[in-house]
C-alpha cells in the first residue's frame, strides 16, 4: 500500500507502508519510507537521505545507539561464520551440525519482543523471521534446507488464533516449527505431534500449502 503524505510547508512524502511495517516495528532499516521522488500516481515527492532517517528512528527508538536490527543480525552472520567461533561455542561439535544449531537459535530464541500495545500481526512475524533466515542461513545452506511457510489456524477454547508452521525440507529430513503466542517464539514440533493436532481439530491449514509428512505416518 503506497501513502502519499503531506506536510504543512506542502512537501509530499511516498510512505511504502505495506512494505516497512514490520521492519518499524522490530527496529530495521525502512528502504521504501520517503525513498523515491516520484509516486505511482505521478504526484511528485521529496526525498529523505539515509543519514536524515537515522537520525529521525534515533529520536524515535527505533535505532539505538546508532545500529538497526539488521546491523546487529549482519553482526550475528559474520561471526555464526566464522570456524573459531563456531569451535569455542560448540564444544567441538561437527561443523556440518552448524544448520541445525543456528535454526534451534533463530527460531527458538530469537523472540519476538515487540514491546508496543498493538501486537505484531501473524504475517509480519512471518516476513520478519523469514528476514532473518534469509541472512542468518548461507547460500549453500539455504540450497540444501528449503523454508516453508504454512498459514494456520490453532483453536483455543472457543477462539481461532491465526499462526504459522514451518517446514524445513532437508535432505536428512523435514523439520518442523509452531508460533507460540505464549512465548513469543517458535517451538519444534514433530511430525507424530502435527498429526494429533489435525485429527483432534486443534490446526487447521489456511490457503494451499500442506506439511509433507513422512510416508509411513499414520494420518
Amino acid at each position: 500500500m503506497e501513502v502519499v503524505a503531506t506536510t504543512k510547508e506542502g512537501k509530499n512524502y511516498n510512505l511504502s507502508i505495506d512494505k516497512d511495517l514490520y521492519k518499524i516495528q522490530k527496529g530495521m532499516k525502512t528502504k521504501g519510507f520517503a525513498a523515491t521522488d516520484i509516486a505511482t500516481d505521478g504526484t511528485k515527492c521529496e526525498v529523505i537521505p539515509e543519514n536524515k532517517l537515522k537520525e529521525m528512528d534515533e529520536k524515535l527508538m527505533y535505532c539505538r545507539c546508532g545500529m538497526y536490527t539488521d546491523d546487529i543480525i549482519d553482526l550475528l552472520r559474520k561471526e555464526m561464520r566464522e570456524e573459531r567461533n563456531w569451535e569455542q561455542f560448540n564444544e567441538g561439535k561437527p561443523r556440518e551440525s552448524a544448520f541445525r544449531y543456528k535454526i534451534d537459535f533463530l527460531f527458538r530464541y530469537l523472540r519476538n519482543n515487540h514491546s508496543e500495545e498493538k501486537e505484531m500481526q501473524i504475517y509480519e512475524i512471518d516476513k520478519y523471521y523469514k528476514k532473518l533466515y534469509g541472512n542468518l542461513i548461507t547460500e549453500e545452506e539455504k540450497q540444501e534446507n528449503k523454508l516453508i511457510s504454512i498459514q494456520i489456524k490453532i483453536k483455543k477454547e472457543e477462539e481461532e488464533i491465526n499462526s504459522l508452521l514451518y517446514e524445513i525440507q532437508g535432505k536428512k529430513g523435514n523439520i518442523y516449527y509452531i508460533y507460540c503466542e505464549e512465548e513469543k517464539t517458535f517451538i519444534e514440533i514433530s511430525e507424530q505431534e502435527i498429526i494429533k493436532m489435525q485429527e483432534s481439530g486443534i490446526v487447521k491449514y489456511e490457503g494451499t500449502h500442506r506439511p509433507q509428512l513422512s510416508e509411513g505416518i499414520d494420518r
